[in-house]
């Protein structure tokens, strides 16, 4: 995505990165899951790390969710 909050990301920009080879993991588990899937076979990744944002809850609400994982 455009790094400096400066640059706007067009929509058809934003399709291409959430196409299932595309960079943008969202969706339902299973969406999910395939994308994972697919760029294990495709770069030969062991690991898989990402940033999940929890909707804008409030830090209270996040440090409890976080601590029932």
């Amino acid at each position: 995505m455009p790094g400096n909050g400066s640059e706007n990301l067009s929509r058809s920009k934003f399709e291409e990165w959430l196409s299932p080879t595309g960079a943008l993991v969202v969706g339902i588990p299973s969406v999910i899951t395939e994308k994972i899937l697919w760029e294990i076979a495709a770069l030969g990744n062991t690991r898989f790390l990402a940033q999940i944002g929890l909707g804008g809850l409030p830090s209270k609400e996040t440090a409890t969710i976080k601590s029932n994982c």
